[in-house]
């Protein structure tokens, strides 16, 4: 069964681009709808089932972080990835802390867009070398040792899942059963006080806890 994707950008001529590129490939993705705006594509989603929502983030009446967040409250478990031209920390922040599940640049090719969404459902968080630099160059990180004391499985494992990886990819990597990476991820989630995985490499940026490797392209 194919992905079920629904679009939202305030441009009609990037829906027709984006949607032309899904149109590539039927048997993996499936367009059921799109929308100009915040409010009308929050209207549209309570009578689909979407398995992911693209959404632009500069979008008149509401931008797209206020749509996510308002998605978020109606659908806590939908993954929504920001398709966006902005990496400055002014937009990804406020993403990541409303719950993106991905933050994608409209430069990224249609490999690497399809590719996003595949790994946003899988439960990584794909974003782009600009976005994670910027983000890193711009949180605010203390000058003292963190408070936070992870063990050294906590820090793999929170590393993992800053590098995109999943549960099954970080258990099979570390010979360690997947509910194993759970309960590592559960208290995790508890010790940084993170709502999600998005919000947990955001959190572990801020405490100092992860380093970043930025690749060139």
């Amino acid at each position: 069964m194919p992905i079920r994707v629904y679009l939202v950008d305030d441009s009609p001529e990037a829906l027709r681009r984006i949607e032309g590129i899904l149109h590539r490939d039927t048997a993996s993705f499936e367009v059921i709808g799109s929308a100009t705006s915040g409010v009308a594509a929050i209207r549209a989603l309570r009578h689909l089932s979407a398995d992911v929502v693209l959404l632009d983030l500069s979008m008149p009446r509401l931008n797209g972080v206020e749509v996510l967040k308002l998605l978020r409250a109606e659908w806590p478990d939908l993954c929504v990835v920001v398709l966006t031209a902005y990496y400055d920390a002014a937009w990804v922040a406020p993403a990541l802390a409303a719950g993106a599940n991905g933050y994608v640049l409209k430069t990224a090719s249609a490999g690497e867009l399809m590719t996003a969404m595949r790994a946003a459902l899988a439960g990584s968080f794909p974003t782009s070398v600009e976005v994670m630099t910027e983000l890193a160059s711009t949180t605010s990180v203390p000058v003292h040792t963190s408070p936070v004391r992870l063990t050294a499985m906590e820090r793999e494992v929170l590393s993992a899942i800053a590098d995109g990886h999943t549960n099954q990819e970080i258990a099979a990597a570390r010979f360690v059963s997947v509910s194993t990476v759970k309960l590592v991820v559960a208290a995790l989630m508890d010790k940084l006080a993170a709502r999600n995985r998005t919000h947990l490499i955001s959190q572990g940026i801020r405490e100092g806890l992860i380093s970043l490797r930025v690749e060139t392209r």
